[in-house]
């Protein structure tokens, strides 16, 4: 019997005997090739950070792609973690690749390459990626001729990689779809809850996905900012508090040093910054819906 067929979980349960058949049944051999294939991922995360920031932070790069604890804890073992970072790293390669360095044939073999742990693992994460890759494309286009404009063609296309792609994704993933996501956040955050969870976005079930954005600030905190140092309640919980107090700050330190304008034009000016933006807002809005 394998626990979980048909669903993610069956899909570790494979990659564990497929790994236990190569290296013996050792969960310690196991857990470090899995968490190399992480490390894989991410280095190709770091290259595309490299390629796309100024070479005075490439070092900050570096610390923020390979380096922060929870990240390095979470993907570093025998775990789905592990399996969508050495995926989503070489997808997000191959994008650049494409976008950045006109290299689309290789490009597009290490986009299908990552994605299909993606799709075996934890599908979902393809949405916000299609939507940003769409956002990435559109943008360096635009850039070419000299500064953002509604360009029909390059438009219709970017729509194409981003808007088509959800909806085909949703087609394949019906339970992650638009249509659901509202209700299937919903169900989430009560399966949560019943373990003791303390963070709620309103009492009553959603009726639609539009009623469930009314949300979508408060969830974008709670992915991104979350735990706060008051909340923490044991020593593991204190440490990642700790950690997402450090963000809190450097992003405040960010926000009030250079101010909402200057941020602005340094976003508008770089494609991946733009990418990023649009990953990070409808991927964090979207996990904080989700989460208890």
């Amino acid at each position: 019997m394998v626990i979980g067929a048909g669903t993610s979980t069956g899909t570790m349960s494979a990659l564990a005997a497929w790994s236990f058949y190569l290296l013996g049944p050792s969960k310690y051999a196991a857990s470090v090739a899995f968490a190399s294939l992480s490390l894989f991922g991410k280095v190709g995360i770091y290259r595309v950070f490299r390629a796309n920031v100024d070479p005075s932070h490439r070092w900050y790069a570096a610390i923020a792609a390979l380096f922060v604890p929870s990240f390095v804890f979470w993907s570093s073992g025998l775990i789905k973690e592990a399996i969508v970072l050495a995926g989503f790293g070489w997808a997000l390669y191959g994008l650049h690749l494409w976008l950045r360095e006109r290299r689309p044939v290789i490009g597009a073999v290490l986009m299908v390459a990552g994605g299909a742990p993606l799709i075996l693992v934890k599908p979902y994460i393809l949405f916000p990626l299609v939507l940003a890759g769409g956002s990435w494309y559109y943008w360096s286009k635009s850039l070419t001729h000299g500064r953002v404009r509604v360009r029909p063609i390059h438009l219709a296309a970017a729509a194409l990689l981003g808007i088509g792609g959800i909806v085909v994704l949703g087609q394949s993933f019906p339970e992650y779809s638009v249509d659901s996501f509202a209700s299937r956040a919903y169900d989430l955050q009560r399966l949560g809850q019943r373990g003791g969870s303390s963070f709620e976005l309103g009492s009553d079930a959603p009726t639609s996905t539009l009623g469930r954005l009314v949300y979508a600030p408060a969830a974008l905190l709670a992915a991104l900012f979350r735990p706060f140092i008051f909340e923490a309640h044991n020593l593991p919980s204190f440490v990642n508090a700790l950690e997402t107090a450090l963000f809190t700050l450097l992003f405040a330190r960010v926000l009030f040093a250079q101010g909402i304008t200057h941020l602005r034009k340094q976003v508008a000016a770089n494609p991946f910054l733009v990418f990023c933006l649009v990953f990070v807002l409808a991927f964090g809005m979207a996990v904080g819906l989700a989460s208890s």
